[in-house]
């Protein structure tokens, strides 16, 4: 945690069990539009080449309309100007929470990284609340690019 919040560039983290033969050519990122989460998208696009895939992933808290988050469909847009095959996916919230909601969509896209922002909350909110960054460094079974 300690490396995420204070190293001032983004960290990967691999899973001890993880073997694939491609890294960073098929990733999953958690979109929430904060500081953070631009940040992991435009780390993680710089591993990206034409013909990679990105998957754009929003975990919503209550159902709303999608077209109402222009903010990822922008972002869609820039990649796709990199010739960078995107997706965008709108999840709900629900447990057992945010890491095995990416966790899971990884899985199924196929993908070989996923890319978040990372403690965009203070401290003082992440010990009371909890925080979705630690729970995806402590269960996730694909390498996470965690962007601050």
């Amino acid at each position: 945690e300690a490396v995420i919040r204070d190293a001032g560039r983004p960290v990967l983290v691999v899973p001890k069990d993880f073997k694939a033969d491609t890294l960073g050519q098929d990733i999953l990122i958690g979109w929430s539009g904060t500081r953070e989460a631009v940040r992991a998208a435009h780390d993680a696009r710089a591993l990206l080449s034409e013909g990679d895939n990105a998957h754009i992933v929003r975990i919503n808290e209550h159902h709303h309309d999608v077209s109402r988050d222009v903010t990822s469909s922008d972002l869609a847009a820039a990649f796709a100007r990199h010739g960078i095959k995107t997706t965008l996916i709108e999840r709900f919230w629900e447990r057992p929470g945010v890491a095995a909601a990416l966790n899971k969509e990884a899985f199924e896209r196929g993908a070989d990284m996923i890319a978040v922002g990372a403690f965009g909350h203070s401290r003082t909110y992440d010990l009371v609340i909890g925080a979705a960054t630690r729970e995806l460094l402590r269960s996730a079974d694909f390498p996470v690019l965690f962007s601050r």
